[in-house]
């Protein structure tokens, strides 16, 4: 496509008249003048030339000669005599320091006469106790009871009276000794040279309780528990045993031995 220049131009040239005579004056645009700075061109300050370097000339000194010293003579000494051997010394026999007695503080012995008699006794009574504790009051009431007990079985076995004997008895002791098996087997053992055996309990008391405690001596009590107690005459620092009891119901019982 061919652009047309001539027709922008005409209409250009119709429009200008138009626009001159609306204005009425003539529009005119001043323009500013343009400040143009100019620097000025720098200054060239001249280089200092520089001097020339003198080399002075470097003195080499001749080495001194080495002067080398002679080496001195070697004097070797003549050798020192051995010392003589110095006598040995005399050992002196050990001094004998003799052991010194030596004295240790024996622990006090009590002797045993210096203690009342009731306390040595209650000693006595309760060293062998398996369970429980006995007060003194304890074993003063019951040796007091017992040895009553006693002196009442002593009466009984002198008048024979064997139905008041059986009040003071256990139970288990009068089952035990109502048993002919029992009763032959202590017979055979106490009475074989004799050819005689026990038939029932009231011979048991008659013929073997009374004679083995007839006129004994029963002065103290030891405790084996609290309920079981033997009746001893002590003799010669030893216990003999004439009696078992066993506390029942508040009350102390004659328990007859089994063992035989």
């Amino acid at each position: 496509m061919i652009f047309d220049v001539k027709k922008p131009i005409f209409f250009i040239l119709i429009i200008l008249p138009f626009l001159f005579i609306s204005c009425g004056t003539e529009v005119v645009v001043e323009e500013e003048p343009v400040t143009v700075i100019v620097e000025p061109e720098p200054v060239i300050e001249p280089q200092p030339v520089p001097e020339p370097v003198v080399i002075e000339p470097v003195i080499i000194p001749e080495p001194e000669p080495v002067i080398i010293p002679e080496p001195e003579p070697v004097i070797i000494p003549e050798p020192e005599p051995e010392p003589e051997p110095e006598p040995e010394p005399e050992i002196e026999p050990e001094p004998i320091i003799e052991p010194q007695p030596v004295f240790i503080n024996e622990p006090e012995v009590i002797i045993i006469e210096d203690i009342p008699e009731e306390i040595q006794e209650y000693s006595r009574s309760v060293s062998n106790i398996e369970d429980g504790i006995i007060t003194e009051e304890t074993f003063t009431n019951d040796k007091h009871e017992i040895l009553e007990i006693i002196e009442k079985l002593d009466v009984i076995m002198k008048g024979k009276k064997y139905n008041d004997w059986l009040t003071y008895l256990t139970p288990d002791s009068k089952t035990f000794w109502s048993d002919k098996k029992n009763l032959s087997e202590l017979s055979q053992k106490l009475f074989s040279k004799y050819n005689f055996e026990l038939k029932n309990l009231r011979e048991y008391f008659e013929y073997f309780f009374i004679p083995a405690r007839k006129g004994r001596v029963v002065d103290e009590i030891r405790y084996v528990t609290p309920t079981e107690v033997k009746a001893v005459q002590y003799k010669d620092k030893e216990d003999i045993i004439y009696y078992f009891l066993e506390k029942m119901n508040g009350k102390w019982l004659i328990h007859l031995d089994t063992n035989f």
